[in-house]
């Protein structure tokens, strides 16, 4: 089932208009009542374990490790930028 749920002119298109799709034009906003965005309710320690983990995971916008198909071409150290 595919649920449109943007604003504005409606686009078809390989991603919702095939036959393998159920197409739902005006579903209901949120299903579960809500608002539609994703959402959790954290407890203090919960929050300053997320954050800590989301600064410890976050990427580093100068990086430029090989990628998985560079690796997989036998391909040893990044090429000139």
């Amino acid at each position: 089932t595919y649920y449109n749920m943007s604003e504005g002119d409606d686009i078809r298109g390989s991603w919702n208009s095939d036959r393998h799709f159920e197409y739902v034009a005006n579903p209901q906003p949120a299903v579960d009542g809500g608002e539609g965005g994703a959402s959790v309710k954290l407890t203090a320690k919960q929050k300053a374990l997320a954050k800590t983990m989301a600064k410890r995971t976050q990427s580093d916008p100068d990086g430029d490790p090989l990628t998985g198909a560079e690796l997989g071409a036998g391909k040893k150290s990044p090429g000139p930028r």
